[in-house]
């Protein structure tokens, strides 16, 4: 009887890496421009909250840029990064889920209760920063299960083949 081949785990094609890394890229330059316009560059534009989100969502990107670059790399070099960090990105993530979704649905309320109107320093301009603080969090905590689940694939992969293969551990 023919053995059956066990579906082995393939690395990742260049591109969802490199379209991961132009959208937490492209986080990072918004996030830089919200948080330099809303910090008070004109006084009819200040908005703090806003400013902070903004600085939220380039922290979040610049740990999501981090972490499709490090994985990457570790790809290309043939080996499989066991992170003990997985856990600390997704408390990140599901911390920064929390925020961006209580922003986005506090400020809207606020906003719709007070009667304000879009205009630069109303609380419509946070709900929108909530919003997009809460997209970027879902992206890194879908990107950190999603390298878990494949770290633990091929982690396994390599066990069947006796240990042999390029498991390292990551020190944080």
């Amino acid at each position: 009887m023919p053995a059956r081949n066990k579906k082995q785990p393939q690395p990742l094609e260049p591109f969802p890496y490199a379209a991961h890394k132009a959208y937490a890229l492209f986080g990072v330059v918004l996030g830089l421009c919200a948080f330099v316009a809303f910090s008070g560059v004109q006084d009819k534009f200040r908005n703090p909250w806003a400013s902070a989100l903004g600085a939220v969502t380039t922290a979040l990107s610049i740990i999501v840029f981090w972490d499709h670059h490090r994985r990457h790399a570790a790809e290309s070099e043939q080996s499989i990064v066991k992170s003990p960090m997985t856990s600390l990105l997704r408390v990140i993530a599901i911390l920064g889920l929390a925020v961006g979704i209580a922003a986005f649905l506090g400020f809207l309320i606020s906003g719709l209760f007070e009667k304000e109107k879009l205009t630069g320093t109303s609380k419509y301009i946070p709900s929108i920063w909530g919003f997009v603080t809460a997209k970027t969090a879902f992206l890194l905590l879908y990107c950190t299960n999603a390298y878990a689940a494949r770290d633990k694939i091929a982690t396994q992969h390599f066990a069947l083949l006796g240990g042999q293969g390029g498991v390292m551990e990551e020190t944080a």
